[in-house]
């Protein structure tokens, strides 16, 4: 099944990450990641992301390791300052609930789709094309630090693009 919409949340209690998913005919699945599983995952996406803007006509696979870590940073900003708000998917009575003990990612040039694995060899499968992953990292990386799990596997351009992103919402203004 696919989710169409996502809500990522870090629940102290549980000392997990929630994705709560709502399907296309209404019904709400809550995935649980552990920190191990969820690093896995994370790893891999932003890898992704890097070869996939290396691979853009934009980038050109430039040599600098600045270059590229510059360019990803813009991208990351780009992609934050264009998310919109929108409704959290919410639990509802019937949400099913599962912990997730394995999670598979399918790639192309322009999407990336995790899909996983429920029991009953159901799956449950959300694609991303490189905006929403870099929008959806976004959120991840802000629960991340809440639970104040170690920033290590996040990579240099993304926490830069997190604090200049946090800097410039700090001196908006809003009427």
């Amino acid at each position: 099944m696919r989710l169409e919409r996502v809500t990522t949340q870090y629940d102290s209690a549980q000392d997990r990450f929630r994705v709560l998913g709502s399907t296309p005919d209404g019904e709400t699945l809550a995935l649980w990641l552990t920190q191990r599983l969820f690093i896995r995952v994370i790893r891999f996406l932003l890898e992704w992301l890097e070869e996939e803007s290396a691979d853009s006509a934009e980038v050109r696979r430039p040599d600098n390791p600045q270059v590229k870590s510059s360019l990803q940073n813009f991208a990351q900003q780009g992609a934050s300052a264009s998310m919109q708000v929108t409704e959290p998917v919410e639990p509802q009575a019937k949400t099913q609930s599962f912990l997730m003990a394995e999670v598979d990612i399918r790639k192309n040039d322009q999407h990336v789709v995790l899909v996983f694995k429920l029991p009953e060899d159901e799956l449950a499968e959300v694609p991303f094309d490189a905006t929403q992953l870099r929008q959806w990292l976004h959120i991840i990386f802000s629960q991340w630090q809440v639970a104040e799990w170690p920033l290590d596997i996040w990579p240099l351009w993304m926490r830069q693009a997190e604090e200049e992103s946090e800097q410039d919402s700090s001196s908006a203004s809003f009427h």
